[in-house]
């Protein structure tokens, strides 16, 4: 392997940076069929006839009256792996703090286009607005997060010009993004070894699905995040969706000494600083 594939993996690889990354993604998945057990919810609910459009819905408290503020989070998995049902124990303290959670899948690469991908996300949002009512959300406070390439996809949901399938305009349902250790800048994913044969991407494509590269929709806040143990390049992307967004830019919530993986389980912390301005950012 030579030096620029070196880079490549040490920068964009956090599984070669983080060695107990499995041990963390089983606890997971240990925590998320607690969960399950746990709370109420209702799986793979179809918002569209596609492979992978279903999602997990986790209805919000009764004491929330029907009008709670709605999240969606877009799990991540470089586009081309990991499901909606390893992240469900991020929503129950969630559901406690009075809102409503969502979680969509989508068909994964390479036996889709990332933009394929977007686009089901969006369709997915259109679904939720169409349906919070059901869960006890509201459809005018509807909120998305997304962890990695998850991040990447909450961001295009707020990109100017957005829409849906059937024709809705996103700008006009999301109300705030979230995005976590996220990727906004594709061109760096090109040539990396151990994502091209997945992803398939070339210079064109990269930029046009590159939020840094789009306007966003000028309405909708933006928060970001991303660990202080990632990489230079992790958090390069980071700052980069800050400056290219400045004008809806909200903050940033720094993470000292979390990594790729274990920022997520911060998210589900109701102690940490993740956790409290998830909450803020859905005005609970």
């Amino acid at each position: 392997m030579n030096q620029t594939q070196d880079y490549l993996d040490n920068e964009y690889n956090p599984r070669l940076r983080v060695p107990d990354h499995m041990a963390v993604m089983q606890g997971w998945r240990r925590k998320s069929k607690l969960a399950l057990k746990q709370g109420t919810y209702i799986s793979d609910v179809r918002y569209g006839d596609e492979e992978g459009e279903t999602a997990d819905i986790f209805p919000a408290p009764l004491s929330a009256g029907g009008d709670a503020p709605v999240l969606v989070f877009i799990h991540g998995g470089y586009w081309r792996g990991l499901d909606k049902a390893d992240f469900s124990f991020i929503a129950p303290p969630l559901v406690k703090a009075g809102a409503a959670v969502y979680m969509p899948n989508y068909a994964l690469a390479p036996a889709v286009p990332i933009e394929h991908i977007v686009e089901q996300c969006a369709d997915a949002v259109a679904w939720i607005y169409n349906n919070a009512s059901r869960y006890g959300g509201s459809r005018d406070r509807i909120y998305v997060a997304g962890h990695s390439a998850g991040g990447h996809l909450a961001a295009m949901m707020m990109t100017k010009g957005r829409r849906s399938s059937s024709g809705f305009e996103l700008e006009s349902i999301v109300r705030g993004v979230l995005a976590i250790s996220g990727l906004y800048d594709l061109k760096p994913l090109i040539p990396a070894d151990f994502l091209k044969n997945d992803l398939k991407l070339d210079e064109r494509r990269a930029a046009l699905i590159s939020p840094v590269n789009l306007i966003p929709s000028g309405k909708a806040p933006l928060l970001t995040c991303v660990g202080g143990s990632e990489s230079a390049e992790f958090q390069r992307q980071n700052k980069a969706i800050r400056e290219a967004w400045k004008d809806v830019f909200a903050f940033d919530i720094p993470m000292p000494g979390i990594n790729h993986y274990s920022i997520m389980d911060e998210a589900a912390n109701p102690g940490s600083m993740l956790f409290k301005a998830i909450v803020k950012m859905l005005d609970l």
